[in-house]
Order: structure tokens, then C-alpha cells, then sequence
């Protein structure tokens, strides 16, 4: 009923949608430009080391051996890490300033944003009150910063984790049939691991906005016992699974088109997943349309 319902509401809200693409664009804007800057000695590093012509190579073989390229993916990838530790005195600073950039700023306003798209949706699901995404970002500026600046040391174990799923991953392209057999495993243990993820910490924001709580007592205190966390991470599992195929498939067909859509959409999505997990365990009512109250602890729908 969780994932359900945050998939009407979504639909019905799609101008949180909007909103939240309009600040992605500012945020990739400002990650990008930051990175441009710091990544240009480390691209002229890669250039002089052939990495480019390793990516033509792997471009080329996908329409004229496909066979071969999980090996030749493999030989890029070893070509890239041999050329960052050959140079690795002359290009640590900026792979540092890169690395600082591409996460850890990125992350926080990507935190920042969600806190501020989660206290917008909150007062509009609760009480139906239409908050402007900007009057919430400047009202809320503190308790944001600390929200993006919490979560992003939260996560980083279970971004490390994804990393080193890919990473291993990436070792046995030399091995084509490893390599195809691994693409399911990889699949299912990011899935596994954000699902875990997102249930873990699905209550910090909600009981911020709602209580005022702090942000680290907050993630056991919402969960009363074992069957919900059970059913929170159940539902989260495949509201992953949704975002993930939807943006492969429309990003593909879409030509990434697409993106400027599913990727708002996909946080919009999250953010009302977490806000409805709280609602549940909390017992919380809410609005699922102007007409409707949803009661959480009798799964009861009523009209207003």
C-alpha cells in the first residue's frame, strides 16, 4: 500500500516534479562547472595515455565483434588505472578536488534538495497547504544543511559498498562469461543494497520536519518493531526496481532524453516513499487526494 499509493500521489502531484527539476538543473550545472575545472589535467592525462582511443575501441566492437567486448571494457579499465597511479604525483590533488566535487558536494545538494522537496510534499500531503519550493528552501535553510550534511555521512558506507560491487565486477570483464553471468548479480545486490538503504534511513527527514528530532536518534526511533522495517523494505525493493528499469529503459529509448523526467520524477518518487513510511509507522493520517484521508493504522481510505 506504500508503494502504491506513492505512485498515485506522485502522478496526482507531478508539479513536485517540476519543481525538482528545475533545482537538479542547478545542481548538475554547479557540479559540472566545478568539475570541468579540476578535471582538465586529468583528462589531458588519459588523452596522452590512449584511454580515448580504448573507449573508440570498445564504441567499434560492439557492431563488429560483440564478443569481445567485455574484453576490450576490461582493457580500458586497466589502461585507466594504470594511467592515474603512473601519474598519480602530479594528478592527486585534482583527483581529490574531483572526487570532493562529484560526491561530496553533489550529495549534499542533492540532500539539500530532498529535505526541501520532502517539507514542500509534507505540508501538501498532511494538510494540503501549497508551500513554495523556495519559501520552504529559504525558511528551512538550517535544518537542510544539517539534514544533506547527516545523510551524506549515513550513506557513505552503503555507497562504498556499491562501488565495491562494481568494482569487482569490472575485474572479471576479462572473463566473457563471468561478465554476462555477473550482470544479474550486480543488478540484484545495488538493488538489495539502496533498498536496504533507503529503508534504514527512511524516517530522518519526516521526523525532522514533523517533531523536530534529531537526525541520528531518528533512525531507530521511528521503527517499533521488527515487522515494520520488514514491510518498509519490502515495498522499497520495488519502488528501486521501478526506478531503476524505468530510467534504463525510457533513458534508452529516449535517447537520454528521458532523463529530464524519470531522474526528477525518480527523486520526487523517493521522497513521498519515505514521507508515506513514516505516516505508516507512525500511524500518521494523510491525504491521498483532496477527497481522501488514508488512515495507516487500519489501511483505511475515508472521504473528508
Amino acid at each position: 500500500m506504500i508503494y502504491k499509493n506513492s505512485m498515485k500521489l506522485l502522478t496526482s502531484n507531478f508539479r513536485f516534479v517540476w519543481k525538482q527539476l528545475a533545482y537538479t538543473l542547478v545542481r548538475v550545472f554547479i557540479v559540472v562547472g566545478l568539475a570541468a575545472v579540476v578535471a582538465n589535467p586529468i583528462l589531458r592525462a588519459l588523452q596522452d595515455g590512449g584511454f580515448y582511443d580504448n573507449l573508440k575501441t570498445v564504441w567499434e566492437v560492439i557492431y563488429t565483434r560483440t564478443g569481445s567486448v567485455f574484453i576490450e571494457i576490461s582493457h580500458a579499465f586497466e589502461n585507466f588505472s594504470r594511467i592515474i597511479a603512473s601519474n598519480i604525483s602530479t594528478l592527486l590533488p585534482f583527483v581529490l578536488l574531483f572526487f570532493v566535487d562529484v560526491y561530496f558536494i553533489n550529495s549534499y545538494l542533492k540532500n539539500f534538495g530532498e529535505y526541501v522537496l520532502m517539507d514542500v510534499e509534507n505540508n501538501a500531503y498532511i494538510s494540503l497547504n501549497n508551500t513554495g519550493y523556495c519559501h520552504s528552501m529559504v525558511t528551512k535553510f538550517t535544518k537542510a544543511s544539517k539534514y544533506a550534511f547527516v545523510k551524506l555521512l549515513m550513506c557513505l558506507p552503503f555507497d562504498l559498498m556499491k562501488v565495491l560491487f562494481v568494482y569487482v565486477y569490472c575485474c572479471l570483464f576479462s572473463n566473457t562469461i563471468i561478465a554476462i553471468v555477473g550482470i544479474p548479480i550486480i543488478i540484484i545486490l545495488n538493488i538489495v543494497t539502496e533498498s536496504m538503504q533507503l529503508s534504514a534511513y527512511v524516517g530522518v527527514a519526516p521526523s525532522m520536519i514533523n517533531m523536530n528530532a534529531n537526525p541520528f536518534k531518528s533512525v531507530f526511533a521511528v521503527y517499533k518493531n521488527q515487522k515494520g522495517f520488514l514491510k518498509i523494505f519490502g515495498n522499497a525493493v520495488i519502488a528501486v526496481t521501478t526506478i531503476l528499469f524505468a530510467n534504463t529503459f525510457i533513458g534508452v529509448f529516449t535517447l537520454g532524453a528521458g532523463f529530464l523526467i524519470t531522474v526528477p520524477a525518480s527523486m520526487v518518487l523517493v521522497s513521498t516513499f519515505k514521507l508515506l513510511s513514516y505516516y505508516y509507522l507512525m500511524g500518521q493520517r494523510y491525504y491521498l487526494s483532496p477527497m481522501i484521508i488514508v488512515d495507516p493504522t487500519n489501511n483505511n481510505l475515508s472521504k473528508d
